[in-house]
């Protein structure tokens, strides 16, 4: 009979949160539909190119809704059991809180290796789907986006004017590029009668290529009086390649849990390099340079990484939270455990970033930034667990 009961309890809890983590991810969704409807309707791109792109963004919203999907379940199917009585019943049996809160926490322990999984290998999979996606047709549009005489800045970087724009927009006439590195204080700025876009291979979407006639190229670096000036005939510029594609396709988010780990193991083996080189000399300012840019590179490898192992965890402090919230008191009485459960959600959301931009700037590590708030709220679910009185 018992286990029958935690069979029952096991069923009213998994059609909640199956519904509730459909919402979440819907919702979520719809924000990213604003930024896509412009590119969708200005590309006329397919009905299933639109599923693609869909289906790999809902994938990642997965693990941000899951955990508040299992906390708001488990508010929901204890509470209207609590109500219903269901509770006093199963009370009546014998059943202790332990094996009223053994289907829950079984549940909660197959959703967490579930998201687990899902952050490993298969969320930057569809995360570096989706950003591929976009950006080839984005790249795609280019070419019948460019207006005479209007500035068009959607390749990266890159500032482009044409005074007369022919053939779709591949052919160019006194065409203008300005590019500029902030980092480095460089700028460099082409002149040319004509330039052709031309894109090698139809799927291609990383090699595209202005084929520039008749002009020159100007290239200056600030505090230096020294302008470099070459002409040419005729001059290749690089739109995008396939050797250089941009970085937001393949970064920390896009990388598989091993790829992600590897890169974090050759970061710290760099800084240990450097602190090898001081004991010997003192470092010069460009070395100096590169170790704060290199510990700041692994401090967002860091967040990413501990980040993806945190989130199973999340699922079970929520699980814990959610019990000791959801079994009400008595019939009709009340904690407005609702209010109670928003209240620590926006404190447990709050004290998370406020860690993560503390330790972006150096003065948390990554794994205290992910992992405290998950402990907090974990000691606020044993808390209500515990002064849970079974006996009243």
């Amino acid at each position: 009979m018992i286990a029958l009961i935690q069979r029952y309890l096991a069923a009213n809890f998994i059609i909640p949160l199956v519904g509730s983590c459909l919402f979440f991810v819907f919702f979520l969704l719809t924000f990213q539909m604003f930024r896509m409807t412009q590119l969708i309707i200005a590309k006329d791109v397919p009905v299933t190119e639109v599923g693609f792109l869909l289906l790999n963004i809902a994938i990642t919203f997965i693990p941000m809704a899951i955990p508040l999907s299992v906390l708001f379940s488990m508010i929901f199917s204890l509470g209207r059991m609590s109500d219903d009585s269901e509770i006093v019943a199963a009370r009546s049996f014998g059943l202790s809180r332990e094996r009223l809160f053994l289907p829950y926490l079984i549940v909660g322990l197959m959703v967490a290796l579930l998201t687990l999984a899902l952050n490993i290998q298969v969320i930057p999979a569809s995360r570096k789907a989706f950003k591929t996606t976009m950006l080839r047709l984005t790249s795609t549009g280019m070419l019948s986006n460019i207006r005479p005489e209007q500035f068009f800045t959607e390749i990266p970087g890159i500032t482009l004017y044409s005074q007369s724009v022919e053939g779709n927009g591949k052919i160019l006439g006194n065409v203008f590029l300005h590019m500029g590195n902030q980092e480095r204080g460089e700028e460099q700025i082409i002149l040319a009668k004509k330039g052709v876009l031309v894109k090698h291979g139809q799927e291609s979407v990383f090699n595209m290529r202005l084929h520039l006639f008749d002009g020159n190229i100007t290239k200056t670096k600030s505090g230096s009086p020294q302008v470099e000036k070459i002409l040419f005939e005729e001059y290749d510029f690089p739109v995008f390649q396939n050797d250089a594609r941009p970085s937001s396709v393949s970064n920390d988010s896009t990388w598989s849990s091993r790829e992600l780990w590897n890169v974090i193991r050759e970061q710290k083996q760099k800084i240990i390099e450097f602190k090898e080189i001081q004991k010997k000399r003192e470092l010069g300012q460009e070395e100096k340079n590169v170790e704060s840019q290199t510990k700041g590179n692994l401090t967002l490898l860091l967040l990413e990484f501990w980040s993806r192992i945190n989130n199973p965890f999340q699922v079970l402090a929520f699980t814990f939270l959610g019990f000791g919230l959801g079994i009400k008191k008595g019939r009709g009485k009340s904690r407005n455990t609702g209010a109670i459960a928003l209240l620590l959600l926006v404190g447990y959301y709050t004290i998370l970033f406020l860690g993560i931009a503390m330790a972006k700037k150096g003065q948390m590590d990554a794994f205290v930034a992910n992992f405290m708030p998950t402990i907090l709220l974990c000691g606020f679910g044993i808390y209500f667990y515990r002064k849970f009185d079974w006996a009243s």
